[in-house]
């Protein structure tokens, strides 16, 4: 468990560096916030998946968000 650990959060950094290259790429966003939720992290991926919608609002990822998104406010 601790080695995927180690892979999600090297993910993490990987795609934060991608992100200070190209800030509006919509798939780095998609993949960070799909790796944030496997970390438990899903406050911190609403704001990614909402900024992959703003680029992707179509296809089987964009449905992905929007269930993801909608899941997370009927928790609330």
């Amino acid at each position: 468990m601790q080695w995927e650990l180690d892979q999600l959060h090297s993910a993490l950094d990987a795609l934060d560096t991608a992100m200070d290259v190209h800030a509006d790429y919509a798939d780095t966003h998609y993949h960070k916030a799909e790796t944030l939720l496997e970390l438990d992290r899903a406050d911190e991926a609403v704001e990614h998946w909402e900024r992959y919608l703003e680029h992707d609002s179509r296809g089987p990822w964009a449905e992905t968000a929007r269930h993801r998104l909608e899941n997370l406010e009927s928790e609330i």
